[in-house]
């Protein structure tokens, strides 16, 4: 009985070690593309924060941009929003131009 249990601990040890491993690939990128106006045209900065955690930024929060997010484990875009600001510190939804 003692064996089963070692065995047993020993695998929840195994399972716990490999779900902690993976643990980056259960969320989502975020790229935040910002731009002078609705044309979505000039680029002026972004905000990106990927699988890892680690953010990268540059240039000027804009009152429009591209919300982007894609699964860590798969790759695979899974949001993609053009958006305005509504002057109160959130975002409208429009459509996309492109």
């Amino acid at each position: 009985m003692k064996k089963v249990f070692r065995i047993i601990a020993v695998l929840i040890v195994l399972v716990v070690a490999s779900v902690a491993a993976d643990a980056q690939y259960f969320g989502r990128e975020t790229d935040i593309a910002y731009y002078y106006d609705d044309t979505f045209a000039t680029y002026i900065g972004e905000y990106d924060v990927d699988c890892t955690g680690s953010v990268y930024s540059w240039g000027s929060v804009g009152s429009w941009r591209i919300y982007d997010q894609y699964s860590c484990r798969t790759g695979n875009q899974v949001v993609h929003r053009c958006q305005q600001t509504d002057g109160m510190g959130g975002w409208i939804n429009l459509a996309c131009p492109f």
